[in-house]
């Protein structure tokens, strides 16, 4: 998107548990402790190219479309110091020319992790829809 943010999805990643991708020795970690329940993490580099910092949740937001019907919402994170940890993405900036790894997680129904329905990501980027196939 010119002059707003160069955008990319890395990856869709169904668990219980998400860790960040190089742990550290202390770190956080998202478990859904919601009965049969996975969380669905889209993960996405975000690139600024704005004049100023800006929110890392301000760039692009997400929502999940399972059996092209059901729709889920999503949170955000954001990896720090190298994906050693998350933070909070609406309080932490990605500054101009930066890059920030957000992932956004949604709470799924179990059975949508194995049985083959449609599953796919919508992403908002600068008032734009893009929709990505998962499955």
């Amino acid at each position: 998107m010119n002059d707003f943010a160069e955008i990319t999805l890395n990856s869709n990643n169904l668990g219980q548990i998400i860790n960040p991708p190089n742990p550290g020795d202390f770190y956080t970690y998202y478990e859904n402790k919601e009965p049969n329940q996975v969380f669905l993490d889209t993960v996405i580099t975000v690139k600024s190219l704005q004049t100023s910092g800006k929110e890392a949740s301000d760039f692009v937001s997400v929502k999940i479309i399972y059996d092209d019907k059901y729709e889920y919402t999503t949170f955000s994170t954001l990896e720090e110091n190298g994906g050693k940890d998350f933070t909070y993405s609406n309080i932490t900036y990605i500054e101009p020319l930066q890059t920030g790894v957000l992932h956004f997680l949604a709470s799924l129904p179990s059975e949508t992790e194995n049985d083959g329905k449609p599953l796919k990501a919508v992403l908002t980027v600068n008032g734009e829809e893009f929709e990505q196939i998962i499955r």
